[in-house]
């Protein structure tokens, strides 16, 4: 038995390892009817350019599905954005057009925190947006707003320092990846910016722990890995779908543990953008992100196609316990299947993974040792397996397939289980005017709230014909014309996405 699982019931978990692969096999993942509203969500990340981190890609990935019916994401930010690695523009091109959505976004602070009161105003403007869009969304909600921060905690921790009292009262949790107890420099994410760290954990903040380390008595190790083949095998089957075509275009250019490292390709023939990622271009064809042909590339006889579907190829993942428990989703097995639900407990059942009370403190500077205790005394939650290793990673690749699959979307921003109904349109009172037209309809809705907007026009195939520029926009009536005489007589439909919905029309063109 793993250290660090706990007193495990033996014949239990016989049984739970027994229906957690019958479950991998047949796909047995069960989901709560959605409920309404979907949670309010901040994604902070070093996500500048996945193909760097390619396994950033899966987690981009469970983002977005998760949006579709349990996050409500208000505004995402990347951090750090190093020269020649580009910023989160890119991989928000991509998801972008693959689920039709364009989320307010902003890039954050690049410099580490000189000190636990260094609230980054001393670094370059053109870095302050996303600490200003942070404590810009915290005062505009009107309840709580959770917040999954991997990378470095830097945007956060400024927030807190200048607007504390705003940050107490609309952030509810701070889910926080890769801590480990002893000196905080020693771990990527959180050694990038240890001020930061320090910040968040000596104010008692609610911090919501997953660490990449070995199982202890204290906490699990966050880490599973997932099944690359089995999970291609899953997109492939998605109707017009990229997402296949997205793991591989990452893989083929990533350069930690990907194909261009691992067959000793010089670094210079990766380019610091892939040719062709703009986004324009993304807007009219996301199809020339993938200019490589991925059953030609092949360097020492070994095909991407042979390399990346072979039994046994993984790639590990940390984030995903962090995006389902912000989505208040808890992962169960028993009963010949795996069921995620928002209860904390359900009769029969196995939970396979919880949130555990602690105190952190620092026995020095950098120094951190976490202290089992009482809800009450607790400062922050640390990561526990309650099933063994093995159980665990097999569960969560069932589950994050059957996301993809049930959640995703097609190529093109057409969905295949959320398309808006007439309902939809008389939330917003979404109308066009005159409908057909010849010259210029105009687009009429009502906002109950001040939102941010996207305005997508397609034709009758589900073809990009114009994305026009989101923006926020205050509560009450909106009108908004388009005209586009060069396109020919035809049914185009409006989309109109606010309230994190997306609301549909349809119109004639008639030249």
């Amino acid at each position: 038995m793993p250290k660090g699982t706990g007193q495990l019931n033996l014949p239990k978990l016989a049984i739970a390892i027994i229906l957690s692969f019958w479950a991998l096999l047949f796909g047995a993942v069960e989901f709560p009817a959605v409920k309404n509203p979907k949670v309010p969500y901040i994604d902070i990340s070093d996500n500048y350019y996945p193909p760097w981190d390619w396994d950033d890609v899966l987690d981009i990935e469970q983002v977005y599905t998760l949006t579709d019916s349990f996050l409500d994401p208000k505004l995402f930010v990347c951090d750090q954005p190093y020269t020649g690695r580009g910023d989160g523009r890119i991989w928000r091109y991509i998801f972008g057009h693959i689920y039709g959505r364009d989320y307010y976004y902003a890039m954050g602070l690049i410099n580490q925190l000189g000190s636990v009161m260094d609230n980054g105003l001393n670094q370059p403007a053109v870095n302050q947006e996303g600490v200003n869009k942070i404590l810009e969304v915290l005062g505009r909600a009107t309840g709580k707003i959770r917040i999954s921060n991997h990378g470095s905690y830097r945007d956060i921790a400024a927030a807190f320092l200048r607007d504390s009292n705003l940050v107490r009262q609309k952030v509810e949790r701070i889910y926080m990846c890769d801590g480990i107890e002893g000196d905080i420099h020693n771990r990527p994410d959180w050694g990038s910016d240890a001020y930061a760290v320090k910040i968040l954990l000596e104010n008692k903040l609610p911090c919501y722990i997953t660490i990449n380390a070995k199982d202890s008595t204290t906490y699990s190790k966050a880490g599973w890995s997932l099944d690359l083949p089995a999970y291609l095998a899953m997109t492939d089957t998605m109707p017009d779908s990229m997402h296949s075509a997205v793991v591989y275009w990452a893989y083929y250019n990533s350069m930690d543990n990907g194909y261009r490292t691992k067959h000793n390709i010089p670094f210079p023939d990766r380019p610091s953008v892939p040719d062709g990622i703009t986004e324009e271009k993304v807007q009219a064809n996301g199809s020339v992100f993938f200019s490589e042909p991925r059953d030609q590339m092949s360097i020492s006889g070994i095909s991407v196609e042979q390399e990346i579907r072979s039994p046994g190829m993984v790639r590990g993942l940390l984030t995903t316990p962090t995006l389902f428990h912000a989505a208040d989703l808890n992962v169960f097995i028993g009963n010949g299947k795996i069921t995620v639900d928002y209860r904390d407990s359900i009769p029969g059942l196995i939970k396979i993974y919880d949130f555990l009370p602690h105190r952190a403190v620092f026995t020095s500077e950098f120094n951190l040792q976490y202290i089992p205790c009482t809800e009450e005394e607790a400062t922050i939650r640390l990561f526990k397996l309650k099933v063994a290793r093995q159980v665990y990673s097999n569960t969560m690749n069932a589950v994050c397939r059957e996301f993809v699959r049930r959640f995703g979307r097609n190529a093109g921003g057409s969905s295949k289980e959320t398309v808006p109904a007439q309902k939809g349109i008389e939330d917003i009172g979404l109308n066009v005017f005159p409908n057909p037209f010849n010259a210029a309809v105009s687009i009429l809705f009502n906002l109950r709230a001040q939102e941010y907007v996207q305005l997508t026009i397609y034709d009758a195939n589900g073809r990009l014909i114009e994305k026009i520029q989101g923006q926020w926009l205050s509560a009450g009536n909106h009108v908004h014309s388009w005209s586009h005489p060069q396109w020919p007589s035809g049914i185009y439909v409006i989309t109109v996405k606010a309230e994190n919905k997306m609301y549909t029309k349809r119109t004639v063109l008639m030249q």
